[in-house]
């Protein structure tokens, strides 16, 4: 029940029923109702809930049916914006009718950016110095008009712009600050220009 919750929440939000079967498990569906006898019954189920972190997104209702014996928990789970996992600290998404897990860091580390609940700015670059920022020709520039009177190193710790630990710079740092941030972050930031020489309409490759 937690796969399934998890995975609703991180994806667009869904509802599961607890106490009807299957049509995979019981093909004729006069036959799935399997209600437990009163409310109480599902205090595990609703425990079960409650150990997803961060706290989940849902609500809850009992069903009865007239012609069938005890109740049912209709579990409804609201798209969340913060990346949630089950008790064993695994992460799901839902694919389709499949609840899906993040085995890699990667994985979940783009699912938490697509949710808004990291943003990349935030990371530290590896490796990197926090020269690059505080003694940068920019960050001079910037702070001579900035008020008030700040030291550099002051700037980017009250701004959060390096790592209190390693004082590693992080990426809006480098972005902001850098005098040549392409350089500080290969591959991850840096704008291409392609130019065609020619006068069609619609250039070629051969006019690169």
């Amino acid at each position: 029940m937690q796969k399934i919750a998890v995975a609703f929440a991180n994806a667009d939000g869904g509802e599961f029923v607890v106490g009807i079967a299957d049509s995979s498990d019981v093909l004729d569906p006069a036959k799935r109702w399997a209600g437990l006898a009163k409310q109480e019954d599902f205090n595990q189920h609703i425990q079960a809930l409650m150990e997803i972190t961060p706290t989940l997104p849902f609500r809850f209702q009992f069903l009865a049916c007239p012609l069938r014996p005890g109740l049912v928990l209709q579990v409804q789970v609201e798209k969340s914006s913060q990346v949630h996992s089950a008790a064993d600290k695994t992460v799901y998404v839902r694919s389709g009718a499949q609840s899906l897990p993040l085995n890699s860091a990667d994985q979940i580390t783009a699912l938490a950016f697509t949710k808004g609940a990291k943003s990349f700015e935030d990371y530290v670059v590896p490796s990197s110095r926090m020269e690059l920022v505080v003694d940068s020709k920019e960050i001079r520039r910037f702070l001579a008009d900035y008020s008030p009177k700040s030291d550099p190193v002051e700037f980017v710790v009250n701004q959060q712009l390096v790592d209190f630990k390693t004082w590693e710079p992080t990426v809006a740092g480098i972005l902001l600050f850098s005098d040549q941030p392409s350089a500080n972050m290969p591959r991850q930031c840096a704008v291409k220009i392609a130019r065609y020489v020619t006068r069609e309409d619609e250039p070629e490759r051969d006019h690169l």
